[in-house]
């Protein structure tokens, strides 16, 4: 059943007509015919090379949303499992359970020792300018189209670019104050 639906929507430019338990697709590409078993099932189905790709692309974007979708439950987690309280002026959470400081949306996590006023002050700026949208975006993209080869660089260069972003300005911002 699956092969035949996932035939479906593959051939999408093509037409679909089901006779008398027969089950023929045109497409641009090939003529299929083949009958349907006693169970129901497609049999004698030739697989053509462009139904092999959107089945790897699809398999590949699935995989990929699995995994943000998990690494987006951590962060949650993370934040949920966090105190919050004040640090030079802002609002933070801390969590023992991590090494570094992160911003998430409109939450600045910090470890539990030694957070310095610079490392606040930066995550603030990036709470501020609402990187975590670029990246989710930069992210989307990197999911859509993860089978080109240079895909992941560029988002490489947005992290980059807003860490210097963050510096600059919070390092600005202290030697001001």
């Amino acid at each position: 059943i699956t092969t035949g639906l996932v035939s479906f929507v593959i051939n999408i430019p093509g037409l679909l007509v089901v006779n008398d338990s027969k089950l023929i697709s045109y497409t641009l590409e090939t003529i299929k015919v083949s009958s349907l078993n006693s169970i129901g099932t497609l049999a004698d189905m030739p697989v053509s090379f462009s139904e092999i790709l959107w089945a790897v692309y699809f398999t590949g974007v699935s995989v990929l949303i699995l995994i943000n979708g998990i690494a987006w439950f951590k962060i949650k987690a993370i934040i949920c499992k966090g105190n919050k309280t004040t640090l030079f002026g802002h609002e933070v959470i801390v969590n023992d359970s991590i090494d570094d400081s992160f911003s998430f949306m409109n939450s600045i996590v910090v470890p539990g020792n030694n957070v310095s006023a610079f490392e606040v002050q930066h995550e603030k700026v990036h709470v501020l300018d609402k990187h975590a949208i670029d990246l989710f975006f930069a992210e989307l993209v990197c999911t859509v189209l993860w089978f080109v080869p240079f895909i992941r660089q560029y988002k490489k260069a947005i992290v980059l670019n807003h860490e210097f972003i963050a510096d600059s300005v919070s390092g600005a911002n202290l030697l001001r104050d």
